[in-house]
Order: structure tokens, then sequence, then C-alpha cells
């Protein structure tokens, strides 16, 4: 997923993130697919990715700032505290 976010092929690394938490659910691959989703402009895909992760990792702070900086760039400021 790395290499291809490296590349800028981003459905690719998209398939390969997800393929890996299908093998094992990790916060970094949560993490780099939420990334790649916001490089997108897709906010509301990258909110429910890292939301899954909290449901693993309720008290991951990296995750917990992550997705509260993301409602702040939503707008949604109510959420993101």
């Amino acid at each position: 997923g790395l290499c291809y976010a490296h590349i800028k092929d981003y459905s690719k690394a998209i398939e390969a993130f997800e393929a890996a938490n299908n093998i094992q659910r990790h916060d970094s691959t949560f993490m780099q697919l939420g990334k790649i989703h916001v490089i997108q402009n897709n906010y509301d895909m990258a909110v429910e990715v890292y939301e899954e992760a909290l449901e693993n990792s309720s008290e991951n702070p990296e995750l917990l700032s992550t997705l509260g900086l993301l409602f702040l760039r939503m707008g949604e400021n109510y959420q993101a505290f």
C-alpha cells in the first residue's frame, strides 16, 4: 500500500491496505488508508475508516487526534471534540 501511495496510485493503495486489514487489522494500516481518502478529498470515507479503527483501539491518541482534526477540516466542530 505504501509503495502505491508513494507513486500516487491511490486506487491500488486502497486495495492493498484493505487487503492487509482483511488479513490482520492494524492501527497503522487504518491510518494510511484514511490518509489516502483524505488526499482524495473523500472525507466521509476517511471518517468511516478512522471510526472502524477506533472500534478496535478506542483509546489510540493518534486515531482520536486524526479524526478530530478531520472533523474540524470538514467544519463539524461539535464532533471534533
